[in-house]
């Protein structure tokens, strides 16, 4: 009998994909005989192979994204940008097909520009040029994007820095020959001899656009799970990507004519600012792309949108002399140019925060809704940047160098594109509420303390505080909150409470949910759980019924378990069908489960259970009361990215798609625990801390068998 077998693994970022080393087998048994022919698949991250798909995107994305720059077509690549998720859906439902896109893309993008060759009014080059030619590109380039997922991992934003710095060196050779070509033989023969550039320079190499993978071993995907788009974290990023679009592309139309009304440039002199931009940007997006790999997503926005803002306002704003104004050209590729390249960083983000709440994202759809705002960005430029040259200014000739000049506006306007990074989103609770991605915890915190540190906690930019009724500080937990209330809303502050394990009951629990909104004074509970899973099978049940019923009060809003193991979470399983038997609505939702767990206590038969269940999972203990702080590999990541151990353990359990919930009394260490956010592990880095260790440092209820009526609080 033939078999075939295949060896996935998760990459972490999309769906599952054969490793390296993993081949594909054809095995025949004949009694005591077999045979066995084997293929290896080719490498990632490096090999011949995958050295000639990245050539291929290069020239691919020089040839068909420069040359609508170059014809300043914002209707071309705008075509392109927003029908990029649509030709993403197209490839994933016609998976064996797509690997011939590029050459068909780039056949069609040929054709039209030949047709163009034959316009006669300015709306058939719109229609040809313009809206045809992005079609048809769009389809030539979107498989470049669907596949370097699969040929790149470590690399990856490397690899794209690289395929999109293409677009750069294509702005500088581009216009060079498109302009030589059009003195020396007119428009329509310029068409016609670059449609068959365009076709005999790209057309061999497309071959190489290729999955790494056989398509029938390819994970199914649902390119149709689009819920992560009405994220905040998601639309935050749109938002910024939209704007920044619509001052990216502005410089590169109206810098020569700035050269030339400014300064007296000559023709040449004028071009050279575009050229000077367009070299930039080859460097900057490899160097973005690079650091994508090791840094945040908000540490490489910070540079990008830092960098561009400052050359604005500063070096264009105030240059007086061309050689400035080159300058400033130089910083504007450099750091603007780059931003695509952040891209992948925020389709790994909404992967992780999609692996918290249990939900698929695809990371190539991330990429194609991201290209849809910046093709809103590229065509609502058009029609702005007439608005701001238009009026004139106030400040013309009462202020010195370009704000003094009639693009004062403009100047302006592209600078304050460029905002600040997008903060970190809260994960989507199943209830609809969000809770923020880190929590700050007041287990074991004195209560003549536990104020003091609460407030400690919410100025170092926690918005989420976890107590219990056992702890016994609930009351100057609320306080705190409280004391704070003018600057940070209690709208912003997400507080966690436990109800008792002692003498737990259906009335208990409504009791405990009473008394801690009357110590708090909070008004609402965000999150209250069953603290552990003791007191008897009927008690649990009749306690989660009580937080059920609280929900429906208004009193809390979700609701979750603690230190549950799987037993116990499929006995809760059995109580909420039978209580939504009993009364339909009546079962409730599990949000959020938390655990101990740290790379000492990976707990994954518990947490596979609440993924598959689309509970959100809170780790307390992350830094394992600092009792693995000489753990050598600890050290040596410590040591690589300058942070402190405990820095090191909280941002591993971000990455794994965690809510750590640190705790400390000393506000040094309260506000450094916080500062997790401009440093990424790589997932090198994350594999030295994984371990199969199962070394509580606290209590195990998750061991607890389901008759146990013990109660600790």
């Amino acid at each position: 009998m033939n078999q075939v077998v295949v060896e996935l693994v998760s990459t972490g970022n999309g769906p599952l994909i054969a490793p390296p080393e993993a081949q594909i087998g054809h095995g025949q048994s004949n009694g005591t005989e077999s045979s066995r022919q084997e293929f290896t698949l080719p490498p990632v991250d490096s090999g011949k192979d995958a050295w000639l798909f990245l050539a291929a995107c290069w020239v691919v994305e020089a040839l068909l994204w420069e040359l609508e720059k170059t014809n300043q077509s914002n209707w071309g690549q705008g075509t392109m940008y927003i029908g990029t998720p649509i030709v993403i859906i197209v490839c994933r439902l016609y998976a064996r097909q797509a690997r011939w896109f590029t050459q068909a893309g780039l056949f069609a993008a040929a054709l039209t520009i030949a047709l163009s060759s034959f316009c006669t009014t300015v709306p058939q080059l719109v229609a040809t040029q313009g809206v045809l030619f992005g079609i048809g590109g769009c389809f030539a380039y979107t498989p470049c994007v669907l596949y370097i997922d699969e040929w790149f991992a470590a690399r990856k934003g490397l690899a794209y820095g690289i395929m999109w710095s293409a677009a750069g060196f294509g702005g500088v050779v581009l216009p060079l020959l498109l302009g030589s070509l059009l003195d020396a033989y007119g428009f329509r023969a310029t068409m016609r001899i670059w449609a068959g550039i365009l076709f005999a320079a790209s057309f061999p190499l497309a071959f190489f656009v290729r999955p790494r993978l056989p398509v029938a071993a390819a994970a199914h995907t649902r390119p149709f799970d689009m819920r992560y788009v009405l994220t905040r974290f998601f639309a935050l990023h749109q938002v910024a990507n939209t704007v920044q679009a619509t001052g990216y592309f502005l410089p590169a139309i109206y810098l020569p004519s700035y050269a030339r009304m400014e300064f007296d440039a000559s023709t040449f002199l004028s071009a050279l600012t575009v050229l000077l931009v367009n070299i930039a940007s080859t460097v900057g997006s490899v160097a973005m792309g690079s650091m994508t790999d090791r840094l945040h997503t908000t540490t490489c926005i910070i540079i990008s949108t830092m960098g561009a803002a400052v050359g604005v306002f500063l070096l264009w704003g105030l240059s007086s002399s061309l050689p400035v104004l080159y300058v400033f050209c130089v910083v504007y590729g450099l750091f603007a140019g780059c931003w695509t390249t952040i891209w992948p960083a925020i389709m790994k983000e909404m992967t992780r925060q999609g692996e918290v709440t249990g939900q698929y994202v695809d990371p190539t759809m991330v990429f194609g809704w991201l290209c849809v705002g910046r093709g809103i960005g590229n065509i609502a430029s058009g029609p702005l940047s007439g608005l701001l040259l238009t009026g004139g200014s106030t400040w013309v000739g009462r202020v010195s160098a370009g704000f003094g000049s009639g693009y004062a506006k403009f100047h302006m306007f592209i600078a304050l594109t460029y905002k600040g990074p997008v903060p970190l989103d809260d994960v989507k609770l199943a209830s609809g509420y969000e809770i923020p991605l880190l929590g700050f915890g007041v287990y074991q915190t004195p209560a003549e303390e536990a104020e003091r540190c609460v407030k400690d906690a919410l100025e170092a930019g926690y918005r989420h505080v976890d107590s219990a009724a056992a702890y016994r500080n609930e009351e100057p937990c609320g306080s705190g909150i409280r004391a704070l209330s003018s600057k940070i809303p209690r709208s912003e502050v997400f507080f966690t409470s436990k109800v008792r394990t002692k003498g737990m009951s259906y009335e208990s629990a409504k009791a405990t949910v009473d008394e801690t909104l009357r110590l708090t004074g909070l008004g609402h509970i965000d999150l209250m759980l069953l603290h552990a899973p003791y007191g008897g099978s009927a008690a649990r049940k009749g306690a989660w019924k009580g937080l059920v019923e609280a929900v429906e009060a208004g009193k809390v809003r979700s609701i979750g378990v603690s230190n549950y193991g799987v037993h116990h979470l499929q006995e809760l399983s059995r109580h909420m069908a039978e209580l939504e038997a009993e009364r339909p609505g009546g079962g409730g939702v599990v949000s959020v489960g938390q655990w101990e767990i740290h790379p000492w206590l990976p707990r994954n038969d518990i947490l596979s259970w609440a993924r598959a269940h689309g509970v959100a999972i809170q780790a307390y203990c992350p830094l394992v009361r600092g009792e693995r702080w000489g753990e050598p590999a600890l050290q040596r990541l410590a040591e690589k990215h300058g942070k402190t151990g405990a820095q090191v353990l909280l941002r591993w359990s971000l990455q794994k798609g965690y809510i750590p919930l640190p705790k400390s009394v000393t506000t040094s260490r309260i506000r450094e625990n916080a500062q997790i956010y401009d440093f990424e592990l790589s997932e090198e880095d994350m594999a030295t801390l994984e371990t199969t260790e199962y070394a509580p440092c606290t209590w195990d209820p998750t061991t607890s068998p389901l008759d146990n009526v013990q109660s600790k609080w």
